[in-house]
Order: C-alpha cells, then structure tokens, then sequence
C-alpha cells in the first residue's frame, strides 16, 4: 500500500513537473509540487523560465552539473524533486559523484546520443526517517528533441520506475537536400501514388529544413527500383542533394466481408419432423408394452429474418524510404501500414422472416462468411497513405536531428509532381469560382492548392545579362468544395502576366 502511494504521488509530482506551456499540451494541475524541485543541467536556464514558472514548485533551484549536492543551500521546504535535464552525446555527461545516487541509471549509462526517460524513488537514510522524494532524467541530444521528450513524458501513463525509455535517434544534420523520387507501385494505386508522392514532398517542405527537389527536376527514368549504387551517387551529384526519399508502397488492396446474421422473433413452434419423431417413439414404446415417460416436444423452430452485413475495408502497406545519395545506402526505413473499415447491412421487412431450425441460428448452422476482392477505393487508401506520412514527419520532429530549421534554401521548390500525374484543367469560371476536372475521385481535399509554373529570367539590370532561369508560381488557386469528378475553387493570387483563362492547366502544390 505504502508503494503504491509512493507511486502515485511520484505521477503527480512528474506531472506538475512536467507540464510545460506546449500548445494543445496537458492542462496544469491546481497545485505544483509540496517542496524544494532541483534541476540539474547544463543547459542554459534562461531557455526553460517558462518551465520553471508553470512547474509551480514551492521552491526551484537551478545548478550546474559540476555543483555538490551538499554545498546546495536548501530552502526551508522539503526536497520534493530532482530532476537531471541533460543533453546527450557521444561523449561523458560529467555529473559530480554527489548525485550519484539519486540517479535513476548508472553513470556509465549517461554516455549516449539517443533519448531517454528515466526515474524513480529516493529514500533517503536517517532518522527520524526523512521523506522521500522523486528523481527524473530527461536526455535528448538538443534542444528541440528535449522539447519532444517532455511532452512524451508528460503523456506517460506509467512513467518508467524500473527500466529506462529509451529512443534511437536519427542524424540527419549532414542532409542539406532531398529529392522526392517517384512513388514505387505496380503501377495499380494510381491517386493513391500520387497523393503519396505529393504528401511526402510537401512534408519535407514543410520543415523547411532541407533544399527539396521534385520530380520535375528529376528524369523519369529515376524511379527507385531500377537505381544500381552508382546512379544514385550520380542523380545525388547532378541535382546536388545529399538524400532521395521515394514512398514504396507494396500492397493497396479493398475487399468486403459479407456475413449472413438473423433477428429473432419471440414467436416459437415445434417442427414436423419433431412432432414425427416424437410420434415414433411413442408407438414404439406402446408396441413394446413400455410406459412412454417423454414429455410433449419443446419448440425447435423460431420466427426470424434473415440479414446480410457486409464489412468494406481497405488496406494500404508502403514504407517511406531515406535513401543516402554519396553512398546508396539506407539512411532510414519507416513502415505504413493500417486500414480502414466501414459497414452496412440489410434493412429487415416483414415479410423477410421465415421459419428457421433453434440451433441452426444459434450455432451459426445457418450463417456463413465469405469474403470478397472489390476495387480499391483510392479516397480511403489515400488518406491511410497520407496519415501515414504525417506519422512519419511527427517522427522526424521526435527523434531526428535535423538542420536549423527556417534557414534559407539555395533551390526554390518546384511542384512535386509532373504535370502526367497531377495536372488539372480550368473548366469554368464564374466571377469568383473556379471549376476544374479534378475531384474526390483524384483524392482532391479542400484546402489544396495548384498553381501555374512560368520560366523567369533574372538579368542583370546594367548588361542585361541572364543570370539565371526560375520556376516561378504566376496563378495559385484553393479547393473549396469538392465533388465527384470536379471541385471548385478560387483564386488565390494571380500575376498581372498570365490571367486565369478556361483551358489552362495547373499543377498540384
């Protein structure tokens, strides 16, 4: 009982602790810690006053890793807290051997560059007994991993009082460009390929932390499949990336599972052939001079309708591939894999229901299941193929060292896909709506963007020299509204070269 109060009051503590000011985060409890919190870091403390603040503690200090615990002047609280907020490497966390045992894992356990969560409880000797109080490590290898770690801890249902968490970290700090390649298939998932494609592209723009290429940029006969070692280290040189990433999706498939069940009447009757052989054995034993001591037959039939229900699912398995273009080696596999399901069954009519056999229905006698393979439905196996991917970029922000984010990229991004693939066609406009032949049928989702892309000449403005030729966004326009085979949009910006005309055909951003 005395643990498993200990345990709790341990969470509590954590989680007032732990409870930074993170959008969408956990909500701070009314009361932070009853005590004294250490942090124990070598970081700087002016980044985490926020943390400081919402952890609400009755006292909080702050030393350095070098600092003896015995030289703390402690406040008149109790200690409640320790935590050691470190970032990891490959070298040595250097802590003064006077924290030693208030540490949740050996020393020798600190020397690492991946993340971990560690804990537990301190019961100090002496007496009168002194209280006990809650150690936690939180170890990344920077700043913004840390930031992630917090949040996982404070999300812990069990925070890890007997074995670490620990977390293999990715660097990708050498990366400084990245060409989407195209999506790998049979060929069969077609939208699907191509709202995969174009998600995984705009991921990586979205980071902004690495120059991407697309496939414009790219020749076609750059898919991934046929790349040898050497082609890869040649497409790296020529587009002057570091990485290619390609989605490799291995099955996208929809089948339906169709399942015979019944609804029961409370209306009940005996069958023929029980009232027949019920008959029988009455004869028999009055042939045989035997008193008959059965009992009239009980009800064996029921009044019930049958119905069909039928369970649609759709099922899409890939990987997202990070493949290192000076080597040909494999940076980083990450699996998607889920499916959706729906369901329906029959309406059930009066004049549905018949007669049926007791056991039959409720031994299943009667039900049967078969399954069977239908097209797919790309809408469904688009969305699993995009979730999935937005899981892979909330991985790289969890456990990937990344370059500094917002820096500024040498390549402006061209669209993600060729126009083959993603090309739409303005069918119609009125005053301010846009029509195109693009629609849920194509995976289209309101809040999607086209564009229209124009060569631009950069002279130089003395000798009029042409420096340089740029893809340029001259029409960009947002769906609103979606319908089967079209959607409807409007426009976004426009350039007073090239004005939205019927005909023209924009590309997917």
């Amino acid at each position: 009982m005395r643990r498993l109060l200990a345990i709790w009051l341990f969470t509590a503590l954590a989680a007032s602790l732990l409870s930074v000011a993170y959008a969408g985060g956990p909500v701070m409890p009314r009361q932070g810690p009853k005590g004294t919190v250490i942090v124990v870091s070598d970081l700087e403390r002016a980044d985490y006053e926020d943390f400081i603040a919402k952890m609400r503690p009755k006292y909080a200090l702050w030393v350095g890793l070098d600092t003896p615990k015995d030289e703390i002047e402690m406040p008149p609280a109790g200690l409640a807290m320790v935590v050691f907020l470190l970032r990891s490497g490959s070298e040595a966390v250097n802590i003064h051997s006077s924290w030693y045992s208030d540490l949740p894992v050996p020393p020798k356990d600190l020397v690492h560059s991946d993340i971990m969560i560690a804990s537990k409880t301190v019961h100090p000797p002496g007496k009168p007994k002194p209280k006990w109080y809650a150690t936690m490590v939180l170890m990344a290898p920077d700043h913004r991993l840390l930031d992630s770690t917090l949040k996982e801890a404070v999300g812990l249902r069990d925070f890890p009082l007997r074995k670490p968490i620990m977390h293999e970290v990715v660097d990708l700090r050498d990366i400084r460009g990245i060409a989407c390649l195209p999506t790998v298939g049979d060929g069969a998932f077609g939208a699907v390929a191509s709202a995969g494609e174009a998600a995984l592209y705009r991921g990586f723009v979205d980071l902004r932390a690495f120059t991407i290429v697309g496939r414009e940029a790219i020749s076609v006969l750059a898919a991934p499949t046929i790349l040898t070692d050497r082609q890869v280290r040649e497409l790296g040189s020529d587009l002057d990336v570091q990485a290619l990433a390609f989605l490799d999706i291995q099955r996208a498939e929809s089948e339906m599972e169709e399942e015979v069940r019944y609804v029961k009447s409370r209306k009940t009757a005996v069958s023929e052939d029980a009232r027949r052989d019920f008959e029988r054995r009455k004869e028999r034993a009055r042939a045989q001079g035997k008193p008959f001591k059965y009992e009239e037959p009980k009800d064996d039939l029921v009044w019930a309708a049958p119905y069909r229900t039928r369970t649609y699912t759709t099922t899409v398995a890939a990987s997202i591939k990070l493949v290192d273009a000076q080597t040909g080696g494999t940076i980083l596999i990450y699996d998607v894999e889920d499916a959706v399901s729906s369901q329906d069954k029959d309406d059930v009519r009066s004049y549905d229901y018949r007669w049926y056999h007791k056991s039959d229905i409720d031994y299943g006698r009667s039900s049967r299941t078969e399954a069977y393979s239908r097209p797919l439905n790309a809408g469904e196996a688009g969305e699993i193929a995009r979730a999935g991917i937005e899981d892979f970029f909330r991985y790289l922000e969890a456990r990937a060292m990344l370059p500094v984010p917002g820096q500024d990229v040498a390549r402006q991004p061209a669209p993600p896909v060729d126009a083959g693939q993603t090309i739409a066609k303005v069918l119609a406009i009125d005053g301010e709506n846009v029509y195109i032949n693009y629609g849920a049928e194509d995976l289209a989702r309101v809040g999607d963007t086209l564009s229209l892309w124009a060569d631009k000449s950069l002279e130089d403005p003395d000798s009029g020299e042409v420096i340089e030729v740029i893809k340029a966004r001259v029409i960009q326009i947002e769906i609103v509204e979606t319908y089967q085979k079209t959607s409807r949009c409007v426009i976004v910006e426009q350039s007073d070269e090239f004005l939205l005309d019927v005909g023209m055909e924009l590309v997917l951003d």
